[in-house]
C-alpha cells in the first residue's frame, strides 16, 4: 500500500480558503472546497491561459472536494500572426485536510479532480500559418481519506487533452489515491487524448494504469473498487493540400489515437474487490467522400493487466476493448484478458468490439473474445465461478454514390467469435455466458439503388461449464448482423456442461434483418440434444432452453422510373426452427423449453399501396424430455411472423415426454399479425399410463388483424385470426386443458376473446377437450363438440360506434359445454371477453351488462364476474356460491348489471366479462353478451329469486363510481 503521507506536497500561490471559488479568465491557482478555474482565451495567435485548480477541505468535516480546471483556448491566426496559438495547459488537484493531505472526520468522503486542456487556435491558411497544439492536462494531488472507522471514500481523477494541430497524448499512472479503514474505497481514473483539428493529423494516445494492492494491510478497506478508462483522440479529417507549385494533393484522414488501460487491485480477508477497465480507440479522421479521399485508421484499444484478488471476498473483474472507427474498422481480439483470485465468488467479464468503417464501402472490424478459466483441482479455487464473454463486430461503411457510374456498395459488417470455458471442483456453482453479435453491413443508398453491405456472421467457439457437484448454467447466443439480406444463424449443440448437480443449458440464435428494400430476413435454427440417460456422472437435474428468431425483411418500395426500377413488396421475414431433446435416468427432473419466432415481413409502402412482406414461419422440431422417475416438464412454442397476411401456425403433437413421475406437456401456437391475422391451431393428444400424473396444456393464439405496419389490402376487410386448441389423453391422474385466444387491433372496441376447457384424466378412458375463439367471425358450430368432454366456443363482435341512449349492442356469444365424460370429477369451460369501454361509452349514461338468449341443457353450475381495469365490480360465484343453470338463466333474464356512469375513464381501460360453467353431467350453457346504454333509473329491478340467491348487487352499488356533478 502506498503510504498516505508519501504524497503530501506543498502548493505555492494559494489564496484564502473559502467554501467555493470560481476563477474565470485567470491563470493563477485557487483553493477552496469546490474550485473551478478557466484559463484566459488567447488573442490572435496567442496561447491560451494556464488553469491551475486545487481544492481542499477547509475543516475537519468537509467531505465533498471538487476541483475543475480548463485551459484557455488558443487564439486563431490572422494575416499578421498566421499561426494559431496553443491551448492552455490545465492542472487539477483535490485532497482532504488543512495545509496538506490528511484524514478528516467524515463518514463519507468524495474527492474529484478534472483537468481539460484548451483547444489550439486555427491558423490563417491563406497566410501560410499552422494551427496551435491542444493544451496538455495533468493532475496534481488527488487523494483523500477519513479517520472514522468504516467510512466510505470515493476518489476520481480525469484528464482530457485539448484538441489542436496535434492531439496531445495523455497518460495517467496511479494518479489517484485514497484511504479507508474498514469502509468502501472506490478509485476512478479516466484519460482522454486530444483530437486533431488539422487535416490528416493524428489523435492523441491515452493510457490509464492503476494499481492498488492492499493485501496484508491491517487498516485496509472493507471493499475496493477500481474504475479505469482510456479513450484515444480522433484523427483530423481528410482534405486536400495545394502545393506552392499549384498542385492539389490529397491528405488522408489522420489516425485515431491508440489506448491502454490496466487495473490491478487486491484485498485480504473477506473484502469485496471490483475491477473495471475500458479502452476505446480514437476514430480516424473522416473521409472526404466527394473527393474519394480515405478516412484515417482507427486507434487500437489495448488492455494491460486487469486483475482482482481477495482472500475470501467476492471478486468481480471486467474488461472492455472497443476499436476505433477508420477507413476499415479495426479488429479487436481479447484472449484471457481478465484474471481474478479468491476463495469466494469470482466473476470475470470480457467484451471486445470491432471498429466501424468510416470509408464508404469499408469493412467493419472483426471481434473475438476468448476466455478460459479452468480451476478444477486448484486448492485455492473460488466458491463459485461466473464468466461473461461477448464480441460485437464493427459496422460496415455506408453505400455511396455521387455518380452512379462509380457507386460503392455498403461494406460488410465485421464477423465475431466468442468462446468461454470454466470449471471448478467440489460443489462450486459455475455460470457461463457467451454472446457473439455480427456487425451490421453499411446502409444502402436507396435513392441510387445501391446495395447495403452484408451483415457479419456471429460464431461461438467452445462454450462449456463444469463442476464437481455444483449447479452449472451455460448460455450461448449468436445474433447475425443486419445486411443487404439478413444473414442466417445456425446453432447445433453449441453449449455443453458437466456436473453431478443441476445442469442448465441455453442456446439462442437470431437471424439478421434485411437493410435492402425488399430483402429477405435471415433464417435461424437452434438444435440442442443432451441425452444423458445411463451416464454415471449425469447431473441431478437437466434444463434445456432453446430459441430461434428470424430476421425481419426489408421494407417495401415504390417504383422509380428515373433509374429503371419497379417497386416491390416488403421482403419476407426469416423462417426459424427450434428443437430440444433431453434425458436423464433415475429420479432427476428434466425441463425442456423450445421457442421459435418467425421474422416479420418488411413494412408496407402505404402511400404507394405496396404490400408488406410475408412473415417467417416458425417451426418446432423434436421437443422431448425423459426421466426415469423424476418430474418432466416440456414446453414448445411457435410464433409466426407478422406480415401482409399473418402467418398461420399449426402444431400437432410436437411436444412429448416420458417418466414414471409427474409429466407436464405444454404446446403453444401463435399466429402472426397482418391485415388479415393468421389462424392458430394447436392439437395435443398424449397418453401416459406409466406416469403418476399427466398435465396437458394446448394453447392457440390467433393473429391480430389490421396490424398497423401492414398497410391496406384492396378489397379485403380487416380480419383477426381464429384460434383453436385441442387437448386429450389418458393417465392415472391429471388434467387436459385447451386454451384459445383471439385478439384484435387497438382500433376496435373488442380487444380479445379467450376460451378455456378442461377435463380430468383417468385410466382407460380418453378425455378430450376443445377451445375455439374468434372475433368478427362465425363461432365454431355446436356439431364440433360431438364426442368431446368439455368445450368452450366463443366469439366477439366488432362494434365500433357507441349505441344511442337506451339501445343494446350484442358484443359476444358463447357455447360452454362440460361434463361429457364418465369421470365424477367436474369438467370446466369458460370464456372471457375483453373490451375497451371508452369506444362504447355514452357520456352521462350508465353502461349495463346483460346476458340474453340464454339456453341450456343438462345441469351444472354457472359463475361470472365483471372487472374494470382488474377491479371486480360485479359477479356471481366468485364472492358467493355458483348458481345452477335455471337460477342463472332467471338471474340473467331479470338482472342487468349496472356499472354506473364512468365518464372519466382512461383511453386504455379494459372491461372484462368472464363466464364459467362447471358440470359433471354434460351441461351446455350458451348465452349472448350485451352492453346497454341508458339512464340508471331505467334499469329494471332484479328478480326476487336473484336477490335471494346472490349478495352481489349491493357490492355493485357500493363500487359504482359517482356521476360527476
Amino acid at each position: 500500500m502506498r503510504a498516505y503521507s508519501s504524497r503530501r506536497r506543498c502548493r505555492k500561490s494559494l489564496v484564502s480558503v473559502v467554501s467555493l471559488a470560481v476563477v474565470v479568465g485567470a491563470s493563477s491557482a485557487a483553493q477552496a472546497t469546490a474550485v473551478t478555474v478557466i484559463g484566459n482565451n488567447g488573442g490572435p495567435g496567442q496561447n491560451g491561459g494556464v488553469a491551475d485548480a486545487t481544492a481542499r477541505s477547509g475543516s475537519s468535516t468537509d467531505a465533498n472536494i471538487v476541483a475543475t480546471a480548463r485551459g484557455g483556448n488558443g487564439g486563431n491566426g490572422n494575416q499578421i500572426t498566421p499561426n494559431g496559438g496553443a491551448g492552455g495547459i490545465a492542472s487539477a488537484g483535490a485532497y482532504t485536510g488543512i495545509g496538506g493531505p490528511a484524514l478528516i472526520a467524515s463518514p463519507q468522503v468524495t474527492v474529484s479532480a478534472a483537468a481539460a486542456g484548451g483547444q489550439g487556435g486555427y491558423s490563417d491558411i491563406g497566410a501560410g500559418g499552422i494551427g496551435g497544439n491542444g493544451g496538455y492536462a495533468s493532475l496534481g494531488i488527488v487523494e483523500g481519506g477519513s479517520s472514522l472507522l468504516g467510512a466510505d471514500v470515493s476518489i476520481t481523477g480525469s484528464v482530457q487533452g485539448g484538441d489542436g494541430r496535434l492531439g496531445p497524448s495523455e497518460r495517467l499512472s496511479n494518479a489517484v489515491n485514497g484511504y479507508s479503514n474498514g469502509g468502501a474505497l472506490a478509485l476512478t481514473q479516466n484519460t482522454t487524448g486530444g483530437s486533431s483539428l488539422n487535416p490528416g493529423g493524428s489523435g492523441g494516445y491515452a493510457s490509464s494504469v492503476l494499481n492498488e494492492n492492499l493485501a496484508g494491510f491491517s487498516h485496509a478497506p472493507s471493499a475496493l473498487t477500481l474504475h479505469v478508462s482510456s479513450t484515444g483522440g480522433n484523427g483530423g479529417a481528410a482534405n486536400t493540400f495545394t502545393s506552392t507549385s499549384g498542385q492539389v494533393q490529397p491528405i488522408p484522414g489522420g489516425n485515431g489515437g491508440n489506448t491502454l488501460s490496466s487495473a490491478v487491485g487486491s484485498l485480504s480477508g473477506n473484502g469485496a474487490v471490483t475491477i473495471n477497465a475500458t479502452a476505446i480507440g480514437g476514430n480516424g479522421g473522416a473521409a472526404d467522400t466527394a473527393a474519394r479521399i480515405s478516412a484515417g485508421q482507427g486507434g487500437a484499444a489495448q488492455l494491460g493487466q486487469v486483475d482482482g484478488q481477495s482472500g475470501t471476498g467476492t471478486v468481480s473483474v471486467s474488461a472492455t476493448a472497443i476499436g476505433g472507427g477508420g477507413s476499415n474498422g479495426l479488429a479487436e481480439n481479447l484472449n484471457n484478458a481478465v484474471r481474478g483470485q479468491t476463495a469466494g465468488p469470482l466473476s470475470l467479464t470480457q467484451s471486445a468490439t470491432g471498429g466501424s468503417a468510416l470509408n464508404p464501402g469499408g469493412s467493419g472490424g472483426y471481434a473475438s473474445s476468448v476466455l478460459n478459466e479452468n480451476l478444477a483441482g486448484f486448492s485455492n479455487a473460488p466458491s463459485s465461478l461466473t464468466l461473461n464473454v461477448s464480441s460485437t463486430g464493427g459496422n460496415g461503411g455506408a453505400a455511396f454514390s455521387s455518380d452512379p457510374a462509380v457507386g460503392t456498395s455498403g461494406g460488410n459488417g465485421g464477423n465475431t467469435l466468442s468462446s468461454a470455458v470454466g470449471s471448478l471442483s467440489g460443489n462450486g456453482a459455475v455460470i457461463i455466458n457467451a454472446t457473439a453479435i455480427g456487425g451490421n453491413g453499411g446502409v444502402a443508398d436507396t435513392a441510387a439503388r445501391i446495395s447495403a453491405g452484408q451483415g457479419g456472421v456471429a460464431q461461438l467457439g467452445q462454450v462449456g461449464g463444469q463442476s464437481g457437484s455444483g449447479a452449472v448454467s451455460v448460455s450461448g447466443t449468436v445474433i447475425a448482423g443486419n445486411g443487404s439480406k439478413g444473414g442466417s444463424e445456425t446453432l447445433n449443440n453449441a453449449v455443453r456442461g458437466q456436473t453431478a448437480g443441476p445442469l442448465s443449458l441455453t442456446q439462442n440464435a437470431t437471424g439478421g434483418s434485411a437493410l435492402n428494400l425488399g430483402g429477405s430476413g435471415g433464417y435461424a435454427s437452434s438444435v440442442l440434444n443432451e441425452n444423458l440417460a445411463g451416464f454415471s456422472n449425469a447431473p441431478s437435474s437437466l434444463t434445456l432452453n432453446v430459441s430461434s428468431t428470424g430476421g425481419n425483411g426489408g421494407a417495401a418500395f415504390s417504383s422509380d422510373p428515373a433509374v429503371g426500377t419497379s417497386g416491390g413488396n416488403g421482403g419476407n421475414g426469416g423462417n426459424t426452427l427450434s428443437s430440444a431433446v433431453g434425458s436423464l435416468s433415475g429420479n432427476g427432473a428434466v425441463t425442456i423449453n423450445a421457442t421459435a419466432i418467425g421474422g416479420n415481413g418488411g413494412a408496407a409502402d402505404t402511400a404507394a399501396g405496396i404490400s408488406a412482406g410475408q412473415g417467417g414461419a416458425a417451426q418446432l422440431g423434436q421437443v422431448r424430455g425423459q426421466s426415469g422417475s423424476g418430474a418432466v416438464s416440456v414446453s414448445g412454442t411457435a410464433i409466426g411472423g407478422n406480415g401482409e397476411y399473418g402467418v398461420n401456425e399449426n402444431l400437432n403433437n410436437l411436444v412429448t415426454g416420458t417418466t414414471a413421475g409427474s409429466l407436464s406437456l405444454t404446446q403453444t401456437a401463435q399466429a402472426g399479425n397482418g391485415f388479415v391475422g393468421g389462424n392458430a391451431v394447436s392439437g395435443l393428444t398424449y397418453s401416459a399410463s406409466e406416469s403418476t400424473s399427466l398435465t396437458l396444456v394446448s394453447q392457440a393464439v390467433g393473429g391480430i388483424g389490421a396490424f398497423p405496419e401492414t398497410g391496406t389490402v384492396a378489397g379485403i376487410p380487416p380480419q383477426s385470426g381464429t384460434a383453436r386448441a385441442d387437448a386429450g389423453g389418458m393417465a392415472v391422474a391429471g388434467t387436459a386443458t385447451a386454451v384459445a385466444t383471439a385478439r384484435s387491433s387497438a382500433g376496435y372496441f373488442i380487444q380479445s376473446v379467450a376460451t378455456q376447457a378442461s377435463a380430468p384424466l383417468s385410466s382407460g378412458v380418453s378425455q378430450n377437450v376443445e377451445s375455439f375463439a374468434s372475433i368478427g367471425q362465425s363461432m365454431r358450430p355446436s356439431s364440433g363438440a360431438t364426442g368431446l368432454e368439455a368445450v368452450s366456443y366463443a366469439t366477439g363482435f366488432t362494434a365500433l360506434t357507441a349505441p344511442t341512449s337506451g339501445s343494446t349492442v350484442e358484443v359476444g356469444s358463447a357455447l360452454l359445454q362440460a361434463g361429457g365424460g364418465s369421470s365424477p370429477t367436474a369438467y370446466t369451460a369458460s370464456a372471457t371477453w375483453a373490451f375497451n369501454p371508452v369506444k362504447l361509452w355514452v357520456p352521462g349514461q350508465s353502461m349495463i351488462v346483460t346476458f340474453s338468449n340464454v339456453g341450456y341443457t343438462g345441469s351444472g353450475l354457472v359463475s361470472f364476474k365483471i372487472l374494470l381495469d382488474n377491479v371486480l365490480i360485479g359477479g356471481v360465484g366468485n364472492q358467493g356460491t355458483p348458481v345452477n343453470f335455471a337460477m342463472a338463466q332467471n338471474y340473467f333474464t331479470h338482472s342487468p348489471i349496472d356499472l354506473g356512469t364512468l365518464n372519466a375513464m382512461p383511453q386504455n381501460s379494459t372491461l372484462e366479462v368472464w363466464l364459467s360453467v362447471v358440470s359433471t353431467a354434460n351441461g351446455v350453457f350458451d348465452p349472448t353478451v350485451n352492453l346497454y346504454n341508458g339512464p340508471s333509473s331505467s334499469v329494471p329491478e332484479p328478480g326476487a329469486l336473484a336477490i335471494l340467491i346472490l349478495g352481489t348487487l349491493s357490492m355493485v352499488v357500493r363500487r359504482r363510481p359517482k356521476a360527476p356533478r
